[in-house]
């Protein structure tokens, strides 16, 4: 359905990105890249008509610039999860998404003015989508109850109030909390499981103590 929205405001503007942001941060980056596929491939028919142009060059076009804006959003997310570079990520696809564009239109010849436009459309949704996408993280966190990397990475900032609150009330239990936050990332990175998780886990596993230090 906000394909189809989308596409009728203008055929130019793709939801790739915002769908794909959520996929790899909510369930995974296998669901990410599967999602990827099947929005590229809807989206291409939707941009290729209907009868003979189906399957012409406008459809191969967006096909081929919305797989490479989705994969390059996907790694880009995988990579950096705090919520600022997850913005930067969605817009690094929209850039590699406007070079297929651009490549494509010298290639099919097409009028230098028409392929500038529709890349510059692409970026700029890539932009909008990510910052609504982000913004709009913490909604979806607290109706399915998941806890993302991006938020993981806040509660593990140690200007967090609990924490600092720990640091200065009782100064021992916290530095115990670090000492032990070190090991249980150190001891998940081994065995291959979520480090990020442990250590954020570690960190607050005495913060009772703060209420009833007995």
């Amino acid at each position: 359905l906000f394909e189809w929205v989308c596409y009728v405001i203008d055929p130019r503007i793709t939801p790739t990105v915002f769908g794909i942001l959520l996929a790899c941060l909510l369930l995974s980056r296998g669901v990410a890249q599967v999602l990827n596929v099947s929005l590229a491939m809807s989206f291409a028919l939707f941009a290729g008509g209907s009868g003979e142009t189906m399957f012409g060059s406008d459809a191969i076009l967006a096909l081929a610039a919305m797989l490479v804006m989705g994969q390059v959003t996907i790694l880009a997310a995988a990579r950096k999860q705090k919520r600022g570079a997850l913005i930067a990520a969605g817009m690094l696809g929209g850039v590699a998404g406007a070079v297929i564009i651009v490549s494509g239109g010298v290639i099919l010849e097409y009028s230098w003015s028409n392929s500038l436009i529709y890349a510059s459309i692409t970026m700029a949704a890539a932009l909008i989508l990510s910052v609504f996408c982000v913004g709009m993280l913490s909604m979806w966190e607290n109706m399915f109850d998941i806890v993302t990397p991006a938020r993981l990475h806040e509660l593990a900032n140690t200007n967090h109030p609990l924490l600092k609150k720990m640091m200065t009330t009782a100064p021992g239990t916290y530095h115990h909390s670090m000492m032990t936050a070190s090991l249980a990332e150190g001891a998940a990175e081994a065995i291959g499981a979520n480090a990020l998780l442990a250590r954020t886990g570690a960190m607050y596993h005495d913060v009772g103590k703060l209420r009833r230090p007995q």
